[in-house]
């Protein structure tokens, strides 16, 4: 039986470089053994202008943001693939590859329930990850120390305020090589466009 893909996406604010023109950072990691599967520092918030995803084994990806999109590129600017909003039901994001795999990310929640939070500045602390047409995993806020999910209502957020959290990539299914940079560069547009709660 194969094993889900896990990664834990690390934020820093402060890139290692200490350079002022470095707005924040990023490791992503494998869970089940901490290995470091890419890094990438951004010099715009949002990902605006283009943001380098280094990969220690293979070489890097940009994610060059367009106004419409952010194109998944190589070195020689052939696109990979791209993330755009999605217009499907529950909103989120679509990342397209170049050679027909797709992968949504999308609210849970539903549209009565996406009303109703909307006042107290509700944002989702998860999302489902919808590949090719079939739900294959998630990405959730969850805390650093592995002390489990702070829970829901007025405690489960007075906890993730003192909580140091990252969103967590869990794949039912094995992430190819290949498409590792579609699945870091659409959690990465997730985060920093949609995910006010990261943020900070």
């Amino acid at each position: 039986m194969s094993q889900p893909s896990i990664f834990r996406f690390l934020k820093n604010n402060q890139s290692e470089k200490k350079l002022s023109s470095i707005y924040r950072a990023y490791q992503i990691l494998r869970e089940t053994d901490g290995t470091v599967l890419a890094t990438c520092e951004m010099e715009k918030s949002f990902l605006r202008g283009v943001t380098q995803i280094l990969f220690p084994d293979k070489a890097p990806v940009d994610l060059r943001h367009t106004g419409t999109e952010w194109r998944i590129e190589d070195g020689a600017r052939q696109r990979l693939g791209s993330v755009t909003p999605s217009s499907k039901p529950g909103g989120g994001w679509m990342v397209t590859s170049g050679y027909g795999h797709d992968i949504q990310f999308r609210d849970p929640a539903s549209f009565a329930e996406r009303v109703m939070r909307a006042p107290l500045n509700g944002f989702p602390y998860d999302y489902v990850c919808i590949e090719d047409g079939r739900e294959s995993g998630v990405i959730q806020r969850l805390p650093r120390d592995g002390a489990g999910k702070a829970g829901a209502g007025f405690l489960g957020k007075l906890r993730r305020m003192v909580q140091t959290q990252d969103w967590v990539l869990t794949s039912e299914n094995p992430i190819a090589d290949t498409d590792l940079p579609l699945w870091i560069s659409g959690v990465l547009v997730m985060i920093e466009v949609t995910a006010h709660t990261d943020r900070t």
